[in-house]
């Protein structure tokens, strides 16, 4: 599949990326960091996967509106200010998240949201598991409230903090 980058108008069906490749290794330029181990092939597909955690993970959750109805990605988006400045397009800290899980993503067989290999049946992440034999014990113990949870990315998420609810930012729907 082809990168083909969101342009902020919506109108494109085959987009499936928010930033370019070229974008990408100069936001990590900036940031002394080497990707010379990797291929533009490479890193296009971690944009797409960056790109695709954005869509599965918060699309329900961004302040506004989807600018067309049939649009391929939850953005560009109507109704959307950060900091009193009404969003047009895409914007940066939009493409800043989507580097930041783009890296992430790096190497190609890295998975943003990986299936969970310690879960039981009920899809918990099980904390610890103890089974006795005579007379027959099992106890196990799971992480959390026992709900399943998912792998946070800090430095990621907070980029996209001003675009929906759980942030700290000054935005109007």
């Amino acid at each position: 599949m082809a990168l083909v980058v969101e342009d902020g108008t919506g109108t494109d069906p085959a987009a499936n990326s928010y930033a370019s490749v070229q974008e990408w290794k100069s936001y990590w330029v900036e940031r002394g960091y080497d990707f010379s181990a990797y291929t533009d092939s490479q890193i296009s597909v971690a944009l797409i996967k960056a790109t695709f955690y954005i869509e599965v993970t918060f699309r329900n959750q961004f302040y506004g509106f989807p600018l067309l109805v049939d649009q391929p990605l939850c953005w560009p988006r109507v109704g959307v200010y950060v900091n009193g400045v009404y969003v047009e397009g895409i914007h940066i800290n939009l493409k800043r998240a989507t580097f930041e899980y783009a890296k992430r993503a790096l190497p190609a067989t890295a998975d943003l949201l990986p299936d969970p290999a310690d879960t039981d049946a009920t899809g918990q992440i099980v904390k610890r598991k103890r089974t006795e034999v005579g007379p027959i014990k099992k106890e196990i113990e799971y992480a959390g409230s026992g709900a399943p949870l998912m792998k946070r990315y800090p430095a990621a998420d907070k980029w996209l903090e001003d675009f929906k609810p759980s942030g700290g930012g000054t935005i109007r729907a």
